[in-house]
């Protein structure tokens, strides 16, 4: 028996490129194969371009006329992160969450968009790295890579350790990741 998924419009977090060398290719490519909105600043354009990757938004501070682009165009406002335009924009239009490849400015609202149940990864490093609040827990494989800089992370049910920013799992088990304030963390790819 085989399955079938059917994805609606805005179903699948956005993608936001913002550096093509953060990752492998091989690593794009896996996050593309979701078939998601493809956003890219337009300094970007003619990279995007030369490696075939069809881009729905384009985003800048001044429109330019050209016929022969097939996508949105999304201004940017002056001086002020690009993350603080394009997170509302996307939740405006019902997107549920947003991958970012590349180095970002820390977005003001992170607070808002998470209450939101608005998911927010990047990729960097060979890790993934997800926004996250309170306490998280997931399982994860003997040998898996954990970090989190601003997270306490151990083992469920064992006496939370200090606080570990790199952790490899010695064994296969339910992780907690435990923090008061908003944090990232990351697992290996």
């Amino acid at each position: 028996m085989s399955s079938h998924h059917i994805i609606l419009d805005n179903q699948e977090p956005a993608l936001l490129v913002l550096d093509f060398h953060a990752c492998s290719s091989e690593q794009l490519g896996q996050i593309l194969e979701w078939s998601p909105t493809v956003i890219i600043p337009e300094h970007l354009f003619p990279e995007a371009q030369m490696k075939g990757i069809k881009i729905d938004i384009l985003l800048g501070e001044e429109h330019q006329e050209e016929s022969t682009m097939q996508m949105e165009f999304w201004a940017l406002e002056k001086e002020k992160p690009l993350l603080d335009t394009l997170l509302p924009k996307l939740i405006e239009k019902a997107y549920n969450g947003l991958w970012i490849v590349g180095a970002f400015q820390y977005c003001t609202f992170f607070d808002t968009i998470i209450k939101q149940s608005f998911q927010i990864y990047r990729v960097s490093d060979g890790f993934v790295w997800k926004l996250s609040q309170g306490k998280v827990k997931k399982w994860f494989n003997a040998g898996q890579e954990i970090k989190s800089p601003q997270a306490t992370i151990y083992f469920e049910n064992e006496i939370p350790p200090n606080a570990t920013p790199h952790f490899t799992l010695p064994k296969a088990g339910v992780l907690v990741l435990d923090s008061e304030q908003l944090f990232w963390w990351a697992e290996k790819l």
